[in-house]
């Protein structure tokens, strides 16, 4: 990930230059007003980062890019405090672990489950994803448990605000258009899966043939799943519009009744908790923030970056009450 939220943090990646070894991480505490920052060790890049069980506490792991080879990748998985300055080596290349070939980088951790949960990560195959694992750090040692194979493919994976779930996106090459020419290792996600942490039961969501999913993410409540609905139209992937699936009706996907503009790809989508909907969409035009008729008490903190906008999440009374979720940084 290269922003990590919660209630009263944010945490974001800082890059200088086009050396990734020289990005660092801050962290922007909203409630006192302060930066903590944290820097990579000697040649080191910063692949993706998480919030730990402190508030100060940051997971994150970093690649060796000097030492790396295609055979085998050199990284490390590092627990440090911004506060305190401490910091120690959870897990690592040189490490036992349950992954073989992905590099494992943090996309969240759960308040219900006390695990942090990882994406995989393969820097010499495309930069693609691949497998998910849930860790848990304490004295003894990390206890690491496979949620997703690592030969399977994972999209865009959100964890919802309360932890009690994990979104992701899937793929049935079988129901894809024959004309499609897919991605090696990242065919477009049109399965929707979401899993219960807390009892480890799956929701499969598949889309009709021909469709597929976008963007996806998790409402300001917790309670919602929300996701971009892509129709294949003349030669590709098209955003036609966005469905919602409730807690209360497992997550069966109901149309919204909104759409993107004509040609317009969303990049990201967010539901405030007075039930305010936005999205951002690119297209000739550039980048532009689009809203459903937005309520004028939903305040939305945005990010931008070169022309780039993404929700960051929902203010209310100086709080932050939807922590973002991004795939991990490339390098």
């Amino acid at each position: 990930m290269d922003i990590s939220g919660a209630p009263d943090r944010v945490a974001y990646l800082v890059r200088e230059g086009v050396d990734p070894c020289r990005n660092y991480v801050e962290i922007l505490n909203l409630r006192e007003g302060c930066i903590y920052r944290l820097k990579p060790g000697n040649g080191l890049a910063i692949l993706g980062f998480s919030f730990g069980s402190r508030p100060t506490e940051l997971i994150f792991t970093e690649m060796n890019l000097r030492e790396s080879r295609s055979r085998h990748a050199r990284w490390r998985t590092v627990l440090a405090d911004a506060g305190t300055g401490d910091s120690r080596v959870a897990i690592s290349s040189d490490s036992g672990n349950t992954t073989a070939e992905a590099i494992p980088v943090p996309l969240g951790r759960s308040t219900e489950t006390g695990e942090t949960y990882f994406l995989g990560l393969l820097p010499f195959r495309g930069m693609i994803h691949s497998g998910l694992w849930a860790m848990s750090f304490d004295g003894q040692g990390p206890k690491e448990k496979e949620i997703v194979a690592e030969t399977a493919y994972v999209g865009r994976p959100r964890l919802s605000a309360d932890g009690d779930f994990l979104a992701y996106l899937s793929s049935n090459l079988e129901s894809l258009p024959v004309s499609d020419i897919t991605t090696p290792g990242a065919p477009p996600g049109n399965v929707l899966v979401v899993t219960d942490l807390r009892t480890g039961r799956n929701i499969s969501l598949a889309g009709k043939p021909d469709a597929a999913f976008g963007c996806l993410r998790w409402s300001a409540a917790g309670d919602e799943i929300l996701v971009a609905h892509r129709h294949w139209l003349n030669g590709r992937f098209r955003d036609q519009g966005f469905l919602a699936g409730a807690k209360e009706s497992g997550f069966q996907l109901e149309t919204t009744g909104f759409s993107p503009s004509p040609d317009a790809t969303v990049t990201d989508i967010a539901r405030c908790e007075s039930g305010s909907l936005f999205w951002v969409e690119q297209g000739v035009w550039g980048t532009r923030l689009r809203d459903a008729g937005a309520a004028p008490e939903a305040t939305t903190l945005l990010a931008l970056d070169g022309g780039e906008i993404r929700v960051l999440g929902c203010l209310k009374g100086g709080t932050l009450k939807q922590a973002p979720g991004w795939e991990a940084a490339g390098l």
